[in-house]
């Protein structure tokens, strides 16, 4: 009669092993899917984000202000401000893009394309001061925005309809207007002066979606998010593929 035999040590090492193996190349796939997914996920939302600032001052809607004394005409994007819109500091949380109304008087018509006009951003109501609108945008999923240099973005863009023309315009400046900051320490804020207006260019600008926060390692390659030199509409925004030569983002 026959002996039954169990499994060695050894074989008991060896299958455990290989299961451990095939689990955590598994894993590893799955995770990788998942952060991929992400990735485009929040590539995605970013860029129609952009290029939803064209079509709310294409079309744009009422200000709130109630009066006629002053229109709308465009929108006041801040990347990197140092306070949040309840005046606490930003510091821990500067992925946070604000997008202001920008409002001007019926009586300028000299927007000529060819310089930044003095434009409204907030207003005093009832002793505070507000912004007469502002939209809060977070990247998903923990990304950040950055520049072509690998820093978080941070500027300034302005893009405002010529009221006499039409015609839409895009500025980006290196400086962040402090929009919050101003209206926490109850300073109407406008986008006036030789400092502001002149520092505002109708330059390419260049969005770096990063899946991972600033400095750290990561294995996908950034996208390149778009806007060409002085755009009009959605259209000029553009969404480069990662393989492409025309990516300027560190890859």
């Amino acid at each position: 009669m026959s002996k039954r035999k169990g499994f060695t040590l050894i074989e008991v090492i060896l299958f455990l092993a290989v299961t451990a193996m095939i689990f955590a190349g598994v894993t590893l796939g799955v995770q990788n899917s998942l952060n991929q997914q992400r990735f485009n996920d929040t590539t995605q939302n970013f860029y129609e984000f952009v290029r939803s600032w064209y079509a709310k001052v294409t079309n744009p809607q009422s200000s709130g202000d109630g009066t006629s004394n002053y229109v709308l005409v465009g929108k006041l994007i801040v990347f990197g401000q140092t306070y949040d819109l309840q005046g606490n500091s930003n510091q821990e949380n500067k992925k946070t893009v604000y997008v202001y109304d920008a409002l001007a008087t019926n009586a300028r018509n000299d927007f000529d394309g060819t310089y930044v006009p003095n434009l409204s951003i907030t207003r005093k109501v009832d002793g505070k001061v507000l912004p007469y609108g502002v939209e809060e945008y977070h990247p998903r999923w923990g990304a950040t925005i950055q520049n072509t240099s690998g820093g978080a973005f941070a500027g300034s863009i302005l893009i405002f309809r010529n009221m006499a023309t039409g015609i839409i315009s895009t500025y980006v400046s290196d400086m962040v207007m402090e929009v919050n900051s101003e209206m926490a320490n109850g300073k109407i804020f406008r986008v006036r002066g030789a400092a502001q207006r002149d520092s505002f260019k109708t330059n390419e600008i260049n969005f770096c979606v990063n899946a991972y926060d600033v400095g750290a390692a990561g294995s996908m390659p950034q996208q390149n998010i778009r806007i060409l030199n002085n755009a009009r509409n959605a259209s000029e925004v553009i969404l480069v593929e990662t393989d492409s030569s025309e990516n300027r983002c560190p890859r």
